[in-house]
């Protein structure tokens, strides 16, 4: 906990209402995940082997092995090599489609 006195040195640009203890955690950040995602994407279009599918439910997962994944989604089937899940707070579900994070339910 420190001042929002000494939250304002670290960030200028917090809006502080009141003088509150504010909680410093200087290994997590909150941002915008929308504007996240389209600086990410802007970046990987700019590869020559990478495709960016957005707006796909995935819905099962065909085959996943250590170097090709195939999915069927809500609009068709995609297959890669590398599969980012940026769902925020559907992630879960989209990581049990892979066995993995059954253990959180």
């Amino acid at each position: 906990m420190i001042t929002s006195g000494e939250a304002l040195k670290i960030e200028p640009n917090l809006k502080i209402k009141g003088d509150f203890p504010v909680i410093f955690s200087p290994n997590t950040k909150v941002g915008n995940p929308s504007r996240v995602i389209e600086e990410v994407e802007k970046d990987l279009n700019n590869l020559s082997n990478v495709e960016v599918v957005l707006r796909n439910k995935p819905e099962k997962v065909i085959k996943s092995d250590k170097k090709h994944i195939v999915l069927e989604t809500s609009n068709n089937n995609i297959e890669c090599n590398f599969f980012i899940n940026a769902a925020g707070l559907y992630s879960d579900k989209i990581s049990k489609l892979f066995n993995v994070g059954h253990h959180y339910d």
